[in-house]
């Protein structure tokens, strides 16, 4: 496994990012999967893709998707929402942060966003009440990761 470095960050820029390095790891994704779906731990493309949400010298923090944890008590306790071009190893990197998110409640307390409960017209339903924690891969512009090239391609120009 390699380690690689992540934040949690407050999509309003209220608070500041907290780092957190993870493990990546290097399961088959449909392996891990299956092993968090017994955890509760579910997963689906995210509304936002790969982008660039900070920039701090020469690290670059690139949006990588967000977990979605369920405060009704239902069978799904967290969704792992990962970024549409995201990879299988993306996928199983999100997974793996959901799943230390279900075993850890407290992980980054802080920094949780709640959601109430809404109505969902396309599905003509209410939503439960929820909370959501943004998270960026850390990247070193002088060193490219693939899964944050393609962000840092599009946009470190503008």
């Amino acid at each position: 496994m390699s380690m690689s470095m992540f934040a949690a960050y407050d999509r309003d820029g209220v608070l500041e990012p907290q780092y957190f390095p993870l493990e990546v790891p290097t399961e088959q994704m449909r392996a891990i999967w299956t092993r968090l779906k017994d955890l509760g731990v579910g997963k689906v493309t995210g509304e936002y893709p790969k982008s660039i949400i900070g920039v701090d010298g020469d690290a670059v923090l690139v949006h990588f998707g967000y977990l979605i944890r369920f405060l009704d008590g239902g069978s799904t306790k967290m969704l792992a929402a990962y970024a549409d071009e995201s990879s299988d190893q993306d996928q199983a990197t999100l997974l793996a942060l959901g799943e230390q998110a279900v075993i850890n409640p407290g992980f980054m307390s802080q920094m949780w966003e709640y959601r109430p409960p809404r109505y969902l017209k396309r599905v003509q339903e209410v939503s439960p009440p929820q909370e959501h924690l943004h998270i960026a891969l850390v990247t070193d512009m002088l060193d490219l990761s693939v899964s944050a090239s393609a962000a840092i391609d599009s946009e470190v120009s503008a």
